[in-house]
């Protein structure tokens, strides 16, 4: 997992897609917002630092839908 990695975590038993800002023992994760059924990065960024064991997966790049900044993240679907 580098800085730059996608990744899913696990919050409060929720699982989020989203950037990896900062890796030191876990990683700060810039956390998505879900928008419908596809998910958005936050107007105001949502970094927390998540333990290694609350990083399910690291998950390939988002594939943008439209032109509103909304992401379409295949992985979550098993999440659902």
């Amino acid at each position: 997992m580098n800085v730059g990695d996608f990744v899913v975590v696990n919050y409060d038993e929720n699982f989020y897609p989203g950037t990896v800002a900062r890796t030191k023992s876990g990683a700060e994760v810039n956390a998505m917002v879900s928008s419908g059924s596809n998910w958005k990065l936050p107007k105001q960024e949502d970094k927390l630092f998540y333990y290694l064991r609350d990083i399910v997966m690291v998950i390939s790049d988002p594939v943008p839908i439209g032109k509103r900044s909304i992401l379409r993240v295949v992985e979550m679907d098993k999440f659902v």
